[in-house]
């Protein structure tokens, strides 16, 4: 993240906190199709099970009475498919966010995590452990995925209520920083298919200090 990016976001962040009108609700996609249950899925892009498509509608009309102003979905169509149902119940256009995609797993996506505690055991850990250098797959650091997330979080909401249909692991990772949880707990924050969750506004400040604590 450059030091301009850091300044700007970190203006828009002010000015969210200060908005009492500003509501950011984060809601997981709902159910993935069986096939891919028990699988390291991650920024794949694949489809909901019947039940969740049917969840999807169910969640969207009962986020109706929130009085939404604004709707944004992370583009992978789990997530847009509960995201479009809203839209077409309230009129709310959709916004696209790729930065709240979940977590790039590189090459473990589409394999079964039971495959890839096989091949790399214990080392998996690492992602909590080494947050600043494990790749799993080859692909992104625990903490340029927190980075990621977290400031798309930051860039979304400025007086509007907002809901944002995302994934587990980018919802657990907000939780985490914004309710100050140790990165050892992240994974009991993640939500139920089709879960919502009001989440206040991201200090990317704390970030930093989460790292250089070792919390993170």
């Amino acid at each position: 993240m450059t030091q301009n990016n850091q300044k700007e976001i970190r203006s828009a962040q002010r000015t969210l906190q200060t908005n009492h009108n500003s509501e950011l609700l984060f809601v997981r996609h709902t159910q993935v199709a069986e096939k891919y249950q028990n699988v390291c899925y991650g920024a794949s892009d694949v489809e909901l099970s019947a039940e969740g498509e049917r969840h999807a509608r169910e969640v969207a009309e009962s986020l109706v009475e929130r009085s939404v102003e604004r709707i944004v979905h992370s583009g992978l169509s789990r997530a847009r498919i509960l995201a479009t149902h809203l839209s077409e119940l309230t009129g709310v256009p959709l916004e696209e966010q790729n930065g709240l995609r979940e977590r790039d797993f590189g090459s473990w996506e589409l394999t079964s995590w039971d495959d890839i505690y096989t091949e790399h055991g214990d080392d998996m850990m690492k992602m909590v452990s080494e947050p600043d250098k494990y790749r799993p797959g080859g692909s992104e650091t625990t903490r340029e995925f927190v980075e990621r997330v977290a400031t798309a979080a930051v860039e979304i909401s400025l007086n509007q209520k907002t809901v944002v249909v995302c994934h587990g692991g980018v919802i657990a990772a907000l939780t985490g920083l914004t309710q100050k949880i140790s990165i050892h707990e992240w994974l009991d924050q993640i939500p139920a298919y089709g879960e919502v969750r009001p989440l206040p506004a991201i200090d990317l400040d704390h970030i930093d200090i989460m790292f250089q604590a070792g919390s993170i």
